[in-house]
């Protein structure tokens, strides 16, 4: 898997992703989270997301979720 700036291109709405958000002082955290109408959603819990603050932060990379583990 490879980060896809998101001046490239936009993951699909509903579609769950790791994302890259920077603040204004540069500090940069990894986060997953889907977009919606044009905003980013943060996931806090399992079935609940909070709108990204993009006034505070940008994201700047993203790239799809690794596939889950096969259970024996």
């Amino acid at each position: 898997m490879k980060w896809i700036s998101v001046k490239d291109k936009i993951p699909n709405d509903f579609v769950e992703v790791i994302y890259i958000i920077q603040n204004e002082m540069g500090k940069k955290k990894i986060i997953t989270g889907h977009r919606e109408n044009g905003n980013w959603y943060h996931c806090c819990m399992f079935y609940q997301s909070v709108e990204l603050n993009e006034d505070n932060v940008k994201v700047t990379y993203w790239m799809s979720l690794p596939e889950t583990p096969k259970e024996k």
